[in-house]
């Protein structure tokens, strides 16, 4: 079905064709190797239960995009957007298990190796939170000490002492005072230690890096000092660059209690205070996990990533409900997903640590990071849920994708962010109840919808919201929103759904098939009127704005055929047949509206102001199609294709997403800032999904059961 062909148009008179254009002994070893490399390593510490003061305004200042950002700085250049938001409100780049580089070629057959680069270079790049891990271990050139340490595989020559140095160098080097560095430390004091022992904390090493570092050593009493809050999260970069530094260094926020403490104490500061009173988690997307929460892997030693099941898709969509409730327990995730927690700096890694029975090299890995790092950053400027759940991705290989330039991307978006963006769904749930979620937070309204039927919903102008037409169980057209809910007394013919747009000029308007089978019009301002024509029974129609004020509906009408009929007394007849049983869809496209339908051939058509009538794709029987007109002008459809596919068409021209559908629904569609867009629909699991493409994001999240044969509505909040 990716190409197009030539089809015989509808039958009727007028229309036209048109084409767009790896030894059992070796797996063993591999496999205990594997285990003793596999951890959930340093977590920062679980949040603190008290309630945190607000320390900043959210507001940012205009013009965040900076006119020349450098990776070596981009704290500093995005100043002007970034200063006054709190380091929770930013998206961080990170590297996880950072002291990897330091492991020779070969070494533990590279499956424990997660970075290239030395921690200079990466803080070059730009990266700005580090997973720093170290154990007390032997070797014969450089004795005893606190070495570079991945589970059971250690550097030879990498100390802790060492790795401060490089800190600090960097730290302390003009022009990087106005960067900010978090340090996940974990030491491990057991390695080798006789039954019962633990080997001395070097404490020492962390009074030297607290001495070099002085007052560019953030404490949690200094923040409470200075700022009534013990959690970084809740302090702006503004207010941490503030703080007095005669060092004029980079700010060094370390999460290690005892080394905090020594080094603490060495510096003069605030000393007393246990750092676990930065709230903080994180948790981790372990991309050999099949499902996207527990292993479910073949038996037997596997070399390739294409020998593992689904390094990627399950990840994504697990990575994503992770961000949203954030699991903090251990910081892993657990099957049940637990309850947002608040506050803190929230790090999640994406990492190729391998498990035992799935072994390949992390470096083999790279592609999908790059995938599963542009669906969590699409998300993240997507959904506040996200946003505020979520504050540093770390990531393997941080040189190979594009980690500092997605987050740079990013936090330049922070002024529109600061507005109010973002995108809400509505559905009926498997319990036949109105149900929303996404930018406004999940609620069920308590009130029952008539079976088979589905919700619209529009986004309100400013001072925004959004409102959501329905029929309701007593087979009344109902409109639901913040504003509360209100039977709008009209009957609707049983088994259809109503439409609703926003007008330009305010408020908004909704279409819906009459329980006498006429189109009828229902505003804001209370005013109704039946539009006399008959409309083709089992039918809905569809609603859209113009841009010079006033709307324009589509429709099936009682002959089978496509009409349109507009505010302004417009009417026209397309001639046009369409397939029995469905309903067309229409949008304002930049210039003029669009309309989209399945023709009598079972085929996509859209006409209006392209006019590109026959798609040349076959369409789901029972389906019907959803369009959105695009921030930048044009339109995307999307569509159930005859193979049960998720298919969207239009000017992205995505084609084939390959997530099935489940039979009789359709899919919605909304428009995001840059040209995106974002699709929800009932998957053939019976589940709400959502997601779709966003910037280059290809992904899709599971949301909750749905009454079977309904399906969703969606729309883009604030853009």
């Amino acid at each position: 079905m990716r190409y197009l062909r030539y089809l015989r148009p509808p039958r009727v008179p007028g229309g036209r064709p048109c084409r767009r254009a790896f030894a059992a002994l070796a797996a063993a070893v591999l496999a205990a190797l594997a285990l003793a490399i596999t951890g959930s390593g340093a977590a920062w510490a679980k949040p603190a239960a008290e309630a945190l003061p607000s320390t900043a305004s959210a507001a940012t200042t205009p013009g965040c995009a900076a006119t020349s950002v450098s990776d070596g700085t981009w704290m500093h250049d995005l100043a002007p957007c970034l200063q006054d938001q709190p380091l929770a409100h930013i998206m961080i780049p990170g590297s996880h298990d950072t002291l990897t580089y330091s492991f020779s070629p070969g070494q533990a057959l590279d499956i424990a190796t997660s970075q290239d680069k030395e921690i200079t270079d990466q803080l070059n790049d730009g990266i700005r939170a580090f997973d720093i891990r170290v154990g007390f271990n032997n070797d014969k050139t450089h004795g005893w000490g606190y070495y570079a340490q991945h589970g059971s595989v250690f550097s030879t020559w990498l100390k802790l002492p060492r790795v401060f140095a490089d800190i600090e160098a960097w730290a302390l080097a003009p022009g990087h005072e106005h960067e900010t560095i978090l340090l996940s430390l974990a030491i491990d004091q057991s390695n080798l230690a006789p039954s019962g022992y633990t080997w001395p904390f070097p404490a020492s090493d962390c009074q030297d890096f607290g001495a070099a570092l002085g007052g560019s050593l953030v404490t949690p009493d200094e923040l409470q000092a200075h700022f009534r809050t013990k959690d970084p999260g809740q302090v702006t970069l503004g207010q941490l660059w503030s703080l007095p530094d005669p060092k004029h260094a980079a700010r060094v926020i370390l999460n290690n209690d005892q080394c905090m403490d020594a080094a603490d104490s060495s510096a003069g500061q605030w000393a007393g205070t246990p750092f676990n009173s930065f709230a903080s988690g994180s948790y981790y997307a372990d991309q050999t996990t099949a499902d996207g929460r527990v292993p479910s892997l073949p038996v037997g030693i596997n070399t390739s990533p294409t020998s593992c099941p689904n390094q990627q898709e399950g990840i994504t969509k697990m990575v994503l409900a992770a961000a949203r409730s954030r699991a903090t327990q251990g910081g892993g995730i657990p099957d049940a997903l637990g309850p947002s927690m608040v506050g803190g700096i929230w790090t999640l890694f994406i990492q190729g640590t391998p498990e035992a029975n799935c072994l390949y090299t992390p470096k083999s890995m790279v592609p999908a990071e790059r995938t599963v790092l542009d669906a969590v950053h699409g998300a993240w400027l997507a959904e506040p849920s996200i946003r505020s759940h979520l504050n540093v991705v770390s990531g393997d290989f941080v040189e190979d994708v594009p980690l500092v330039t997605d987050t740079i991307a990013t936090d330049e978006s922070l002024d529109l962010l600061s507005k109010g963006t973002g995108y809400e769904w509505a559905f009926q749930a498997s319990d036949g109840h109105l149900r929303t979620n996404g930018f406004y937070g999940d609620k069920d309204w308590g009130l029952g919808m008539r079976a088979g039927t589905s919700p619209a919903m529009a986004a309100l102008p400013a001072p925004g919201g959004y409102e959501v037409a329905f029929q309701a169980a007593n087979g009344d057209l109902w409109t639901d929103g913040p504003d509360g809910g209100k039977d709008r007394a009209q009957g609707m013919m049983s088994g259809t759904s109503p439409a609703i747009a926003a007008l330009s000029g305010g408020g908004y308007e909704m279409a819906f098939q009459a329980s006498n089978g006429h189109l009828w019009t229902v505003g804001t301002d209370g005013s109704s009127k039946d539009w006399g024509p008959g409309m083709k029974a089992g039918t809905s129609p569809a609603i859209t704005a113009l841009s010079g004020g006033g709307y324009e509906v589509a429709f099936q009408d009682s002959n089978g055929r496509l009409w349109t009929d507009g505010s302004d007394g417009s009417s026209k007849a397309w001639g046009l047949e369409m397939k029995a049983g469905t309903s067309p869809a229409i949008t304002f496209d930049g210039a003029g509206y669009e309309v989209a339908f399945q023709a009598n051939t079972g085929k996509l058509w859209t006409v209006g102001t392209d006019n590109h009538w026959d798609w040349g794709l076959e369409m789901r029987a029972g389906t019907s199609p959803a369009i959105t007109g695009l921030t930048g002008g044009g339109y995307e459809v999307g569509f159930q294709a005859n193979t049960g596919n998720l298919w969207t068409v239009g000017t992205d021209n995505h084609w084939d997403w390959h997530e099935r559908m489940m039979a009789g629904t359709s899919p919605a569609i909304t428009a995001l800032a840059g040209g995106s867009y974002v699709v929800a629909f009932q998957g053939s699991d019976g589940s709400l999904w959502t997601g779709g493409h966003s910037g280059s994001v290809d992904s899709f999240i599971v949301r909750a059961p749905m009454t079977p044969t309904t399906s969703p509505s969606i729309a883009g909040i604030g853009w």
